[in-house]
């Protein structure tokens, strides 16, 4: 029996720089896969996007992969349906370019006791991009944890902390200090797949 456990070259990173948008581009929040309505709070990012839309956020929602009919639908339901682009599935290549052209990316994190345990893996992806990540979640679930090891802040449980988080993000883009929100390097070097793939080969080897 064997554990296929792989990581690309590019480990999640855009193979041509991508520039993020600018002080005075709208905050721009890229959704890259899958959503899971019966797993993932999707009211709880929708109200948090009205309110701080109703505060003044500029705010476009990018999306590719299959997720984008069910942020298309929840917009509609709160008014906001034009804050969508939603360019259906694409190559992993450019899934990862929509990212890192990003001021945030927005990852579900487990919201029921039954996902306990459960880590996303694009969690990883987020983190290696190093954008500013809007998480939507259990902050003490276990990829919440691993959000704050990494210094990429807590995860939001409520819609006030949903749009305290977009406004905070949007304050550092209109100043030019959006890297300032992100994943500092260090921290997601030690979750890269390159990371994990040497600590995978280390446990390995201690069994052999």
């Amino acid at each position: 029996q064997a554990i296929p456990n792989g990581w690309e070259l590019e480990d999640g990173r855009p193979q041509q720089p991508v520039a993020p948008p600018s002080p005075n581009d709208p905050l721009v929040l890229a959704h890259t896969g899958t959503i899971y309505p019966i797993a993932h709070d999707l009211k709880t990012l929708l109200s948090g996007i009205r309110k701080a839309s109703d505060q003044g956020l500029q705010l476009r929602v990018r999306s590719c992969g299959t997720g984008g009919r069910f942020l298309q639908a929840g917009l509609a339901e709160v008014g906001l349906e034009e804050l969508l682009d939603d360019i259906g599935t694409v190559p992993r290549e450019q899934a990862v370019e929509m990212r890192a052209a990003a001021s945030a990316q927005l990852l579900f994190l487990p919201s029921r006791p039954e996902d306990e345990g459960t880590i996303p893996s694009k969690l990883f992806d987020y983190l290696i991009t190093g954008q500013p990540i809007v998480a939507v979640g259990d902050a003490d679930s276990e990829p919440g944890q691993i959000l704050r090891q990494a210094g990429a802040g807590s995860a939001a449980a409520d819609a006030a902390a949903v749009a305290e988080r977009l406004l905070a993000i949007a304050r550092a883009q209109q100043q030019g200090q959006l890297a300032s929100m992100g994943v500092p390097r260090e921290a997601a070097e030690r979750f890269s797949g390159q990371a994990m793939a040497a600590a995978f080969h280390e446990v390995l080897s201690e069994l052999l």
